[in-house]
């Protein structure tokens, strides 16, 4: 083409802008995907607490015998079985890791309605 494609200063702004909103579209769609999975975790383990016998795991059976207030090492740290506690810790993160998502979405939607008006 010849000058008919002239691009003006303001175009260039509006491009970058959009750009910018793109960016951050895409960095919005990952986290958003990452806090859905972290809430499907905590909701997955929550249930599975609530389908394990009172007296917890199979393997932890044997650790009821030692004497009260000794804890049993789990991985790298030693806790005390408590399944009222552990329900409660998974719903509390559970609750922030929905909410962080129901942020991200109301931002995601906003980032794309900004896309749409530059459009």
């Amino acid at each position: 083409g010849g000058s008919d494609e002239h691009f003006s200063y303001e175009d260039q702004l509006e491009l970058n802008r959009f750009a910018g909103y793109n960016e951050r579209r895409k960095e919005l769609k990952q986290e958003l995907a990452d806090a859905t999975a972290a809430a499907d975790s905590f909701r997955d383990a929550a249930d599975e607490i609530l389908m394990m016998p009172a007296d917890g795991p199979d393997h932890l059976k044997t650790l009821r015998n030692l004497p009260a207030g000794l804890g049993f090492r789990w991985g790298e740290t030693y806790n005390d079985w408590n399944p009222e506690a552990a329900t409660e810790w998974l719903e509390s993160k559970l609750e922030a890791a929905n909410q962080e998502a129901e942020n991200l979405e109301t931002e995601l939607e906003q980032v794309q309605k900004e896309m749409q008006e530059i459009r």
